[in-house]
């Protein structure tokens, strides 16, 4: 179950500004929106020898609370959809990435997909050493809507204010996050994907991960906590 808490918890913040958008921040197609949720629940980590055949056995090693963040983009209107789901696993060699988008974001649109990205990793979320050393340009950051985005500080050192309620129990949590987000957009397409019916059509989920990244187990039944924000 989802619960949608629309406008959520900004603290002092000022609920009409920009949240920090993944980079490269290409354009949305026309006739396009977008929407950020929190998105919160119960993830499972697994632990388990690196394979030599590739073929992963892994044991469910501790459960954790977590809250992160999703940008949803979609058709704004329900009859543009074509009810293709893409799901990207944000990048965080540096600032938080979405180069799937950035390739994407025309063939996107053409096609009528709708598309999510998912903090899934800690350093995204809470910071912590970034693998690259980059520079950010502040000027160009806030134009894309990105002012704050030094690597590897995460989202609620970025803005406290709008961020500051988000959790991450850590990386080995982040396959069942993933996961669980994927699952909710079709479980809950309704309600993620702008209130379209899902007698319409079911969305199908294409998931975009780390190639290095284990099979994820299919996790128990969960739930989740959803505040949308504007």
């Amino acid at each position: 179950m989802i619960r949608h808490d629309r406008g959520g918890d900004l603290g002092s913040g000022d609920r009409r500004r920009r949240h920090r958008g993944p980079q490269p921040a290409a354009p949305l197609p026309d006739g396009y929106v977008e929407e950020e949720f929190f998105v919160a629940g119960s993830a499972t980590q697994y632990s388990g020898d690196t394979p030599e055949d590739g073929f992963w056995t892994v044991e469910p090693d501790g459960e954790a609370d977590y809250k992160t963040r999703v940008i949803v983009r979609r058709p704004q209107e329900a009859a543009d959809f074509s009810g293709t789901v893409i799901v990207e696993w944000l990048n965080v060699s540096a600032i938080e990435a979405s180069p799937d988008w950035g390739y994407a974001a025309q063939e996107i649109g053409r096609e009528g997909h709708a598309y999510v990205a998912v903090s899934a990793q800690a350093q995204g979320v809470v910071g912590g050493e970034a693998r690259l050393d980059v520079t950010v340009d502040e000027e160009a950051a806030a134009d894309a809507g990105a002012l704050g985005s030094i690597a590897g500080n995460g989202l609620v050192n970025a803005d406290p204010a709008r961020y500051g309620t988000l959790v991450h129990p850590g990386d080995g949590y982040a396959f069942d996050i993933f996961s669980q987000v994927g699952r909710a957009l079709v479980d809950e397409s309704d309600l993620l994907l702008g209130g379209w019916s899902r007698s319409r059509s079911s969305p199908s989920v294409s998931r975009s991960r780390p190639r290095s990244s284990p099979p994820t187990p299919t996790p128990s039944t969960r739930s989740w906590a959803c505040t949308t924000l504007s």
